[in-house]
């Protein structure tokens, strides 16, 4: 049985494999999309780190349907990695404010699982921000769209 291949003089296009075709940009308006590769890399890297992070605060700003979409997917995520979460809602203080937030009651002097938790998000391409939490002094890390 013979393969089949174009004749070495060919003009036609050499197709681009998958892997070698350039990703989209993340839309910064928008949530970082829960790509199979994103998600995949979060569970790794939660899965590795489960037993150093403790009970993980998640929470969602104000009362954003979007955020609350995005907050079960994540959680779907962090289950599936093994990782306790705390649930719950907290007030948003402005549009820089929008989306799902994890908790981190002091990041000058964050303990070793804050830190674990926001380098996480980092490499795995959530883009998140880092803003102070008013009410007790800590601080959040918010997932989710930038101002418009």
């Amino acid at each position: 049985m013979r393969a089949l291949r174009p004749p070495a003089n060919s003009d036609a296009p050499t197709p681009i494999p998958p892997s070698a075709a350039p990703a989209p940009q993340d839309d910064p308006r928008d949530y970082p999309p829960l790509t199979r590769e994103r998600r995949l890399a979060l569970v790794t890297e939660l899965a590795n780190a489960k037993d150093s992070l403790g009970v993980v605060s998640v929470y969602r700003a104000g009362a954003q349907n979007d955020a609350f979409n995005y907050r079960q997917q994540l959680l779907t995520l962090f289950d599936r990695a093994g990782v306790p979460v705390e649930v719950g809602d907290a007030p948003s203080a402005g549009p820089d404010q929008t989306g799902v937030m994890v908790a981190i009651v002091d990041l000058n002097n964050a303990p070793p699982e804050a830190k674990k938790i926001l380098e996480i998000l980092t490499i795995t391409g959530f883009r998140p921000k880092v803003i102070p939490n008013k009410r007790n002094g800590g601080w959040y890390v918010f997932i989710g769209p930038q101002p418009l």
